[in-house]
This record gives C-alpha cells, sequence and structure tokens, in this order.
C-alpha cells in the first residue's frame, strides 16, 4: 500500500510541475475560446457568470498525448481544488466575443442570474414571463502546443430544455474544429 502511495503522490507532483511549465494563462484561454467559437460558428448571445468544471472523462482525455494527459488531469485537478476552495471561479465580463453576422465584434452578455424564467411588465401593466436562452461555459482543457482544447458547453432554455456537451475540439489548418461531442446531459 505504501508504494502505491508513493507512485500516486510522485505522479501528482510530477502533474503540478508539468501544469506550471505548460502553464496557460486565462487570457490564453479566452483567446483560444474566442477563436474556437469564431471558427465553428457558434454566438452564445448570454452566457451564465458561472463556469462549468470540467470532470475527468477517459474517452475525451484519450485525445491528448501521453505527455499532455498530465497536464490535462492537473488542469481539470486544479480547477476543482479551486472552486472546492470556494475561489470566485466566474467568466470574466468582455472577455468572450464573437462575429456577428455582420463579421463585427461582438460581446456575449454575462448574466449573474442564470435563471432561465423571468418576467417582464408589458406596457399596459401586466407581468409576463418569459423563457430566456442562455449557456454556460467551462474554460477550455488545453494541450501543450494549444492545438487539442476540451470544453464543455451546456445550453439552458428552461425547465425541461436543455443539454450538455463536453467537446474536444482540435486546429487543424488554422482553424479550430469538432472532432468529438460527448452528450453529458438533457432535459
Amino acid at each position: 500500500m505504501k508504494k502505491r502511495k508513493k507512485i500516486a503522490l510522485f505522479v501528482l507532483l510530477f502533474g503540478v510541475i508539468y501544469f506550471f511549465i505548460s502553464y496557460h494563462s486565462e487570457n490564453k484561454k479566452y483567446q483560444i475560446i474566442n477563436e474556437i467559437f469564431n471558427d465553428i460558428g457558434f454566438k452564445p448571445t448570454r452566457i451564465c457568470h458561472s463556469l462549468n468544471i470540467m470532470k475527468f472523462e477517459n474517452d475525451v482525455f484519450n485525445e491528448f498525448s501521453l505527455f499532455d494527459k498530465v497536464s490535462a488531469y492537473s488542469q481539470v485537478a486544479i480547477q476543482n481544488l479551486l472552486t472546492s476552495m470556494n475561489f470566485k471561479y466566474d467568466v470574466k465580463a468582455n472577455k468572450i466575443a464573437y462575429k456577428d453576422d455582420l463579421g463585427k465584434s461582438a460581446f456575449s452578455e454575462i448574466l449573474l442570474n442564470c435563471s432561465t424564467t423571468t418576467q417582464k411588465k408589458t406596457e399596459d401593466g401586466k407581468i409576463t414571463w418569459f423563457v430566456k436562452e442562455l449557456n454556460a461555459i467551462s474554460l477550455p482543457i488545453l494541450s501543450s502546443d494549444n492545438k487539442t482544447a476540451v470544453m464543455e458547453i451546456d445550453t439552458h432554455c428552461g425547465s425541461l430544455c436543455g443539454e450538455g456537451y463536453l467537446y474536444v475540439f482540435k486546429k487543424v489548418n488554422g482553424k479550430w474544429q469538432v472532432f468529438k461531442k460527448i452528450l453529458r446531459w438533457i432535459n
């Protein structure tokens, strides 16, 4: 049993060291999110302020090279550790931009109220309820060469409407493409 603990400690220590060596800044992660959204044509107008937290998914992390798996697992572990310590881990305002239909940059609205149902007062004073669609995203888990990214993107559109996918993106010929899409949940 002591041998397993030593091996686990060594792997964890190696992962933390490798994480810091292959560290991706938050700005780099937002830059890659914007590249991905523009390359695949995803235009999230409303995003929940709270970031999704990734979970270990072996079939997804198999897309990373053996060398990059250590970094990928440590990126997920550090995100989860920061979240468990109640570290404020929110989407930053004015960081997610996409090209609108006219090719101009548009910023996603970051919502502090992530409820999909809201009320609105009409001109005649009546209150009506309506559903607003919003997305929730995770920061990407990146390979050391920044050519593979794993992200969770959820769409919420009401109590019985929505879905969440884990995406593997690969950069091919300078453009990001969806390489794998795994359904995580559906309403």
